[in-house]
């Protein structure tokens, strides 16, 4: 007879095996945080400044949607924050029951960047990689650093339909006109000379609307208070964001 519990052991490891080799080019469906429910945690030195950075930025999407972020002990499956020792920022996108993370890179001024991941784990992708994209933008690929060639392609988002917003030059999901740039020449260009891209370091109202369409309204109502003693998390929770 058949050992069904190795074979599914050795296909898991062979699936495994075979994503690393291909460069890990899976990518997790994305699925939004259960309840709106963030558990989180610290990788690595991070200063007072930057902590109250993070709590910041959390508190700024806990006040337009039905998040919540509870700082843990590591954990699986919990977004974990971890310190770079480079200029470079990134983040997983959305719940997606594998690899939750932020990559904390380095600069003077981290809160608009942290706002900007905070966006993916709840879900967003950028905004100029809606489908609709290219009646607003244009992409200049030629342009771009070839390893960042993916942050420009279009995606569809699952949680929310793109289609019902205004296009949002100055959303926080958005690049910068010469972001990635080999040359110091944008990478992405208006095509309404009235409506430059200009993305704000603040959560723009368009921002918050696409983020209650994937949780709700924020949780200042007592009755939608959340109890931290009565979630059932699998985790210790350490704190919460006041």
């Amino acid at each position: 007879m058949f050992n069904t519990n190795k074979i599914s052991y050795y296909f898991i490891l062979i699936f495994g095996l075979g994503l690393i080799l291909s460069g890990c080019k899976y990518e997790p469906v994305i699925g939004k945080w259960k309840e709106g429910k963030i558990p989180y945690y610290l990788s690595g030195d991070f200063t007072n400044s930057d902590t109250a950075a993070i709590e910041n930025a959390m508190q700024q999407w806990e006040n337009v949607c039905g998040v919540k972020f509870y700082k843990v002990s590591p954990r699986a499956r919990a977004y974990n924050i971890k310190r770079t020792n480079e200029n470079s920022w990134s983040s997983s996108i959305g719940e997606n029951n594998a690899v939750c993370y932020m990559d904390f890179g380095e600069g003077e001024s981290p809160l608009p960047h942290i706002i900007h991941e905070l966006g993916h784990t709840l879900g967003l992708l950028h905004e100029h990689q809606r489908p609709d994209r290219d009646l607003y933008v244009k992409i200049h690929f030629d342009r771009i650093i070839s390893s960042y060639v993916h942050n420009f392609e279009i995606q569809n988002n699952p949680l929310i339909d793109e289609s019902k917003y205004r296009y949002d030059y100055n959303s926080i999901m958005h690049y910068p006109p010469v972001s990635f740039s080999i040359d110091g020449l944008e990478t992405i260009t208006s095509l309404d000379p009235d409506n430059p891209v200009n993305r704000l370091d603040i959560i723009t109202d368009i921002d918050a609307q696409k983020a209650r369409e994937i949780y709700g309204k924020p949780l200042t109502s007592e009755s939608n208070i959340v109890d931290s003693s009565k979630i059932e998390f699998k985790w210790e929770v350490i704190s919460e964001l006041e």
